[in-house]
């Protein structure tokens, strides 16, 4: 039998796992809404540049609107197991140590995560 990578083990079912998945609809609809907005927003910059009456904000525009779509692109990759990792480690341990090193690496992350929002709500 042949281990599983990490972002293909099998994902466990419950309340969790659908709150997740309704979250990951969500940010794919505003990934692909944010997508769809930095394309017209170019669009039109080229567009009213080439009619002579450019639009100085459109640049702008969509620079704030990639900004914004980092984050939930973040989270999607996160929850689809899709970031860039350095197999190297998991692909030398067990099963059993790679189940640990995950949950040591998901950890650090809430740590991380939870060090952010302290950090932002003192600002």
């Amino acid at each position: 039998m042949t281990d599983l990578p990490l972002n293909l083990a099998p994902r466990p079912a419950g309340g969790l796992a659908r709150i997740s998945a309704a979250v990951l609809s969500v940010e794919k609809a505003t990934g692909a809404l944010l997508v769809a907005l930095i394309f017209l927003a170019m669009i039109a910059g080229a567009a009213s540049g080439w009619l002579r009456r450019p639009l100085a904000w459109t640049d702008e525009f969509a620079v704030h609107l990639m900004v914004c779509l980092a984050f939930p692109g973040a989270s999607m990759a996160i929850a689809l197991g899709q970031h860039m990792t350095v197999g190297l480690i998991p692909e030398a341990l067990s099963a059993k140590n790679r189940a640990r090193l995950a949950l040591v690496n998901d950890l650090a992350l809430l740590v991380f995560l939870v060090v952010m929002a302290m950090i932002i709500c003192r600002a």
